[in-house]
């Protein structure tokens, strides 16, 4: 299955292992082994998430660790009218169990229960993961149970840094791809699904030297010009908020420095006004 999936070339791939542990009694060596043959038909550039259920203290810890150990994050399945309790106590149980079993070596993408609940209390669950949590992005399930109120709830989180929309997907072309000393022209509306009133948004960006050649640092720049950030070997991956110019295709600049870059990851975490 995995084999078959990556083969339409997705931005990520999440492995549920509820139903194939919850009832099973597996070694760490079978556990480990499941997942590291799906590790083997992976493409470089695909992220590789798990999605347990929500309370390790339950479901055994080490299968959370292990898993951890060669994803790069997890979407715990945090459903808090199934647990039969109120969002706010759900969220702080099962961050409690991450933390108690050191679970927060990777980041945590709540997978919240958008079934069978007021549009309110989406948004309050979404809402606490966010900024109280800070959960770097949310999931939900499942598509076919939204309604308009749940939709739009979902739409409408706030973050700390104010309404911002979740863009996934990378920039394509642009991965794995060398640049050049020089500063080159990057037009996010083609590649993303960007709307014509955002003038703001949260670039994902990393970069690696290209071996025998100087060090690069990679600037990235307003549409404007202006200076929004950097990425060197302090850091070869950084989020940084850029601003894009008016234009159609609502460019911005990637200026490399001192030696040739190579893209690692090029996408856009969020967008706003």
């Amino acid at each position: 299955m995995a084999k078959r999936a990556f083969e339409f070339q997705p931005d990520f791939y999440i492995v549920d292992w509820e139903a194939e542990f919850q009832n099973a009694n597996p070694s760490p060596t079978d556990a480990l082994g499941m997942y590291l043959a799906t590790l083997a038909y992976r493409p470089g550039d695909v992220g590789l998430f798990h999605a347990p259920l929500p309370q390790p203290r339950f479901w055994r810890p080490w299968l959370y660790k292990q898993f951890n150990s060669v994803s790069d994050g997890m979407l715990p399945q945090i459903y808090h009218r199934a647990m039969q309790l109120p969002y706010p106590e759900a969220l702080s149980r099962c961050y409690d169990d991450y933390a108690r079993y050191n679970l927060l070596d990777r980041p945590i993408y709540p997978a919240l229960q958008a079934y069978d609940l007021p549009a309110e209390e989406v948004l309050g669950a979404a809402n606490m993961a966010v900024n109280v949590y800070g959960a770097r992005g949310l999931s939900w399930w499942s598509a076919q149970h939204l309604t308009v109120g749940t939709s739009q709830a979902i739409g409408s989180v706030a973050t700390k840094e104010g309404a911002m929309r979740r863009v996934n997907g990378l920039y394509p072309g642009m991965v794995l791809r060398i640049l050049p000393i020089g500063t080159h022209t990057v037009p996010l509306r083609s590649a993303f699904r960007l709307f014509s009133s955002d003038r703001r948004v949260v670039l994902d960006l990393e970069f690696a030297p290209v071996p025998n050649t100087d060090v690069p640092t990679i600037i990235a720049r307003d549409g404007s010009g202006a200076f929004a950030g950097y990425v060197d070997n302090s850091g070869w991956r950084r989020s940084i908020t850029v601003y894009p110019d008016a234009t159609p295709e609502a460019n911005i600049q990637i200026e490399v420095q001192n030696g040739p870059a190579r893209v690692v990851l090029f996408g856009i975490l969020e967008a706003g006004g």
